[in-house]
């Protein structure tokens, strides 16, 4: 075979085996699978659009981050499986070049486009062009853990400057209240000291406690030589959202006295507001459904016939993005005691508040449709103080402390915490069993999951059941746990007062529970 036949056969061999590429199913060259992966998730940007300069809006919840310019014409993300083809991609006519020509073009676009040729079968692999690891998810005005410089092939003239470093948590930080508002995103309130004693601190994280930065926190301070009284907590945190929150102070700590402050970026900045009712101290503070829910109490005004007992009560609530509350039209009844300690639950635009008066005195049902109204509270006939959770609108649990200032329920032990659960909502509740532990001070249902309850109890840690009160065990048993809630069926949180205060984790659904360090 002299040159010019194996020329001849080489053109041939390339033209037939060039026009046969056709692409598999599940993979596109890369201008259609850019189009088609656009399509499908609704992304597509041409240059010059806002998203094609940077991320639009919040950062999605699965971490996935902003958008990266992935090639010169798209901006888009890698598609998270095949791309279906409904249409087979038309071929273009090759021209008549030269055998070197033709045979430098097909090796660089094997080369581009990742072309293998085994077997007599043809297929394009088409990988996307590797981009910036994506940023992780943050609050806005929250300064979060950045992840380290991020890889690029542009230029260094060209490369963004680095993030700004995070604010680390202070040392010798003590936790004091938490709040979640998703797997990822949490605040912890506490005590770090500083210049005039002990001052308020705030640390967020938005990767579920794996990483924590120092936000802004309200100027509140103990001066040196106070303490915060950790049987009651002297300030609690509650936010909605990544950007809306407040933090209230409580007179657990004679010298503080009850105030409001919010923040709508996130913990940046807080904003003290004006005080709820005249001399009023703040008992519980919830968020949901798009509303913040507060009850204040205050004493009787001098002379007053509409006020029973020592303490008037008012229920407030607002929109989420504002600070204008408005009293319900309840005014539940606070009982004759001295020690009058609301308990708020919500879940969605639904809630039950519970009033102890060292006894179960009263409650309130919210309801959608009938806003807050009066309901019989679950342990008002168990001479006790009771604490109640919901794992949907539907499904609650209540751990009552039988007999503890008065008679116990019918047929139950004085001294014995007994847990009683609800299917419908609160209407109705049915004795389940004995709860070990003798000082209950919370307690949290899994979300979905009414059979899986913690009780948080003042001497022997956390309490769970996983089987609707039948059997008991001890998750966490080092020290004096205060507070206990999950943020979703595999997650709760949990804080330790003594004898060290601690911030407390379970990733397994209440299993097994472990300090978190900042």
């Amino acid at each position: 075979m002299n040159d010019d036949e194996l020329i001849q056969r080489l053109r041939r061999t390339l033209e037939e085996r060039a026009d046969s590429l056709q692409p598999s199913p599940g993979h596109l060259p890369a201008a259609d699978w850019g189009q088609a992966a656009a399509a499908r998730d609704g992304r597509l940007e041409r240059p010059g659009s806002p998203a094609a300069n940077g991320p639009v809006g919040p950062f999605p919840l699965d971490g996935s981050g902003p958008l990266e310019r992935q090639t010169a014409e798209y901006m888009l993300l890698p598609p998270t499986g095949p791309v279906p083809i409904t249409g087979r991609a038309r071929r273009r006519p090759w021209p008549v070049i030269g055998v070197a020509t033709l045979a430098a073009a097909a090796a660089a676009a094997a080369v581009v486009a990742g072309l293998t040729l085994s077997g007599g079968s043809q297929h394009l692999r088409f990988t996307p062009p590797a981009t910036n690891p994506p940023a992780p998810q943050q609050a806005a005005g929250t300064t979060l853990p950045h992840p380290g410089p991020a890889t690029t092939s542009a230029p260094a003239t060209t490369a963004a400057p680095p993030a700004p470093r995070p604010n680390p948590v202070p040392a010798g930080f003590e936790p004091f209240s938490v709040t979640f508002v998703s797997a990822y995103d949490g605040w912890v309130l506490g005590w770090a000291p500083c210049p005039a004693g002990r001052c308020a601190t705030l640390a967020a994280t938005s990767d579920a406690g794996h990483h924590w930065a120092e936000v802004g926190a309200p100027d509140i301070s103990l001066a040196p030589g106070h303490g915060s009284d950790l049987g009651v907590p002297a300030f609690q945190v509650r936010f909605a959202d990544r950007r809306d929150g407040w933090v209230y102070t409580s007179p657990g700590a004679s010298h503080l006295a009850s105030r409001l402050w919010s923040t709508h970026d996130g913990g940046t900045t807080w904003s003290q507001l004006p005080d709820p009712m005249e001399g009023a101290t703040i008992g519980d503070l919830e968020a949901a459904g798009g509303f913040v829910h507060m009850v204040v109490y205050g004493p009787c005004p001098a002379g007053s016939s509409g006020c029973q007992g020592q303490f008037q009560e008012e229920i407030l609530f607002a929109a989420v993005g504002s600070d204008h509350f408005v009293p319900a039209a309840l005014a539940p009844s606070v009982g004759a005691g001295p020690a009058l300690s609301p308990q708020v639950t919500l879940w969605g635009g639904y809630g039950w508040l519970i009033n102890d008066n060292r006894e179960v005195v009263s409650g309130a049902r919210l309801t959608p449709a009938a806003g807050w109204s009066s309901w019989t509270a679950p342990c008002t006939t168990s001479g006790g103080a009771g604490y109640a959770a919901a794992a949907s609108a539907t499904d609650l649990a209540a751990v009552c402390a039988e007999g503890m200032w008065g008679p116990p329920d019918r047929g139950i032990p004085a001294g014995r915490n007994w847990l009683f659960t609800s299917s419908d909502g609160g209407a109705s509740f049915q004795a389940a069993g004995p709860v070990p532990g003798q000082n209950p001070a919370s307690i949290t249902v899994a979300p979905g999951h009414p059979g899986t309850v913690v009780v948080a109890d003042g001497q022997v840690g956390l309490q769970a059941t996983f089987d609707g009160g039948r059997t008991w065990q001890t998750v966490y048993g080092d020290g004096s746990i205060g507070f206990v809630g999950f943020t979703t069926a595999q997650q709760g949180v949990a804080i330790r007062y003594s004898p060290v205060p601690a911030f407390v984790m379970t990733r397994d659904g209440g299993h097994t529970w472990t300090t978190v360090g900042f």
